[in-house]
């Protein structure tokens, strides 16, 4: 099944009603028994965020409903509500600050450098490198994500011992190779993007314009709270290259980025936390207001 949805917008509602399904039934229960909350990505339009509560409540036929802002909920998995999240997953970085669990969209930025981009960078080098070997994409997700990690410069990369060192990885077809450099020049796609041939900002770009973005009065207090989550955030020593990076530019000696163990999943993590919280039950939109005012009730409720 082709992913139906596509840096972080959706292309395919179709299918996006196929996983749904698939969702439940994997679960053995139906979305008729329970409220369900969805994460909403930074990147979803008002038009998406009417049909998804439209497909909820008439397809698949759910009693209650909430869209909650997926940044925000990964900021509630750290135990706060406010700081700046940070999201990096596979297709798209987010980069939102929140006060009070309220969303700073002013100051919000994104990039199309996530995940997916290194899984490509490292393909590239593991063709380039071992030419008889047939090396799939999936492969070099898994030597990624066994294997990569993030350098504290990029001269570290160059002539640093440990980019040196190799590590053995068995592919698929039982081959043992040796991953040396490759490892750290593949999460290097986050900090230059010459090789992508993208004009989008890297990642401790994102980070610094959203904290330069932010009212004086507020901004010593948020970045001392940057949060990262998502997939691709799992990479060793990522936390500590951003906080490098933006330093030796903007000298902001109040700078804290912090990486949680469960950051892979921050998003269902505070999404089930939110979900299970007394006052829910006044945010809940019950099917009865929907069948009166129909999809453009999620930009009252949900918000």
């Amino acid at each position: 099944m082709d992913h139906p949805i596509k840096r972080g917008r959706v292309v395919r509602w179709e299918g996006v009603q196929q996983l749904w399904t698939r969702a439940f039934q994997h679960l053995r229960t139906s979305p008729t028994d329970q409220p369900i909350l969805i994460t909403q990505p930074t990147s979803m339009t008002s038009s998406d965020r009417e049909k998804t509560m439209q497909m909820l409540f008439e397809d698949l036929e759910v009693p209650a409903m909430y869209l909650a802002l997926q940044p925000m909920l990964s900021l509630f998995a750290y135990g706060h509500t406010t700081g700046i999240s940070v999201d990096i997953g596979a297709e798209v970085s987010h980069c939102v600050p929140i006060f009070n669990c309220s969303p700073l969209h002013y100051a919000a930025m994104s990039s199309d450098i996530a995940g997916n981009d290194l899984d490509e960078a490292m393909l590239v080098m593991l063709q380039g490198r071992f030419p008889k070997e047939a090396i799939s994409v999936e492969t070099a997700r898994d030597v990624k994500e066994r294997l990569c990690c993030v350098a504290q410069s990029y001269e570290e990369v160059l002539w640093g011992d440990g980019a040196k060192e190799e590590k053995l990885f068995q592919l698929p077809s039982g081959d043992v190779v040796s991953i040396g450099r490759e490892r750290f020049l593949c999460s290097e796609v986050l900090f230059s993007y010459s090789d992508l041939g993208k004009k989008t900002l890297k990642l401790p770009e994102l980070v610094s314009e959203a904290i330069g973005r932010l009212d004086i009065d507020v901004r010593g207090e948020m970045m001392g709270s940057v949060f990262l989550s998502g997939g691709t955030s799992l990479v060793p020593g990522l936390a500590e290259r951003v906080k490098r990076e933006i330093q030796r530019k903007r000298r902001w000696e109040a700078l804290r980025v912090f990486a949680h163990k469960e950051r892979k999943h921050s998003a269902w993590i505070g999404g089930a936390m939110l979900a299970s919280l007394p006052f829910m039950t006044n945010m809940w939109v019950p099917i009865d207001d929907y069948n009166e005012v129909g999809p453009l009730l999620v930009h009252r409720k949900c918000y």
